[in-house]
C-alpha cells in the first residue's frame, strides 16, 4: 500500500485542480450564462457546475481510500472516469461542438485544467495497474510443516499427530457398555508377576466333580 499512496494523491490532487478550474470558469470565467443547447436540463454552464462538484467528491473519496483500503479500486475507476470525460468533452468542444458550443482560443485555465486531467488519468490507471501487477506476482500459500489441505499429517505418515503414540500397538482399552472407556478385564488377568496368575485347583475323590472343599480328602 505505501508504493501506490502517491499515485493516489497526485491523482486526487489532479482531479481537485480540474474542479476547481471549472468552478472559476463557472463563477468569474464567463461561463455560467452560456446555454445554447440542453440535454436533459443540462447545458454548457451548468455542466461546468456539475464538474466543479463532482470533481470535489472523486478528490475526497481518493483521499479517503488512503485510510480505507476497499475504496481505492472503486476511487481510482471513478477518477479515470472523471478525467477522461472532462478530456473527451474538452477535445468535442474544440472539434465539432458540444451543446452547441465550440471553443476556439485557449486560456490559462484551460491549460492547467487539461493537465491536471492528464496526469491524474496516468496516476490513478499507474495504481490500477501497479494493483493487478501485485496480485498477480503474489506467490501462493503453501500448506505448513504437518498440515495438507487442512488435513493434519504426522511426520511419521501413518495420520498420528502425536509421534509418541504408536497406531499398530494392541490397545488396552475397551469400550464399556455404557459408552466410558475402562480397562481390558484379560490385561488385568494377565501379567508377568507369578504370584498374581490364578493357582489351579487340586482335584480329589470326595466330590462329584473331582474338587474337594475345604481340606483335601484322604485315602
Amino acid at each position: 500500500m505505501s508504493a501506490r499512496r502517491p499515485l493516489l494523491l497526485v491523482g486526487a490532487a489532479g482531479v481537485l485542480v480540474s474542479a476547481y478550474m471549472h468552478f472559476y470558469l463557472y463563477f468569474w470565467g464567463g461561463y455560467r450564462g452560456i446555454n445554447i443547447d440542453r440535454v436533459l436540463g443540462i447545458d454548457i454552464s451548468r455542466s461546468f457546475a456539475l464538474n466543479a462538484v463532482a470533481g470535489l467528491v472523486v478528490a475526497e473519496i481518493l483521499v479517503l481510500s488512503l485510510r480505507y483500503e476497499r475504496l481505492a479500486i472503486p476511487g481510482a475507476v471513478i477518477g479515470i472516469a472523471f478525467a477522461l470525460g472532462a478530456l473527451g468533452a474538452y477535445v468535442l468542444a474544440r472539434t465539432s461542438g458540444i451543446l452547441g458550443f465550440t471553443e476556439t482560443g485557449w486560456s490559462t485555465e484551460a491549460v492547467i485544467s487539461t493537465t491536471a486531467e492528464v496526469i491524474a488519468a496516468l496516476a490513478l490507471g499507474g495504481h490500477l495497474v501497479t494493483r493487478v501487477t501485485a496480485a498477480r506476482d503474489a506467490p501462493e500459500p503453501t500448506p505448513a510443516a504437518g498440515d495438507w489441505g487442512g488435513i493434519c499429517v504426522s511426520p511419521a505418515g501413518n495420520g498420528n499427530t502425536d509421534p509418541t503414540i504408536n497406531p499398530r500397538a494392541p490397545s488396552r482399552i475397551h469400550q464399556s457398555a455404557g459408552g466410558r472407556s475402562g480397562p481390558d478385564r484379560g490385561s488385568l488377568l494377565r501379567s508377568d508377576n507369578p504370584d498374581s496368575q490364578p493357582r489351579p485347583q487340586r482335584r480329589g475323590r470326595g466330590s462329584p466333580n473331582g474338587v474337594t472343599h475345604g481340606r483335601l480328602a484322604r485315602r
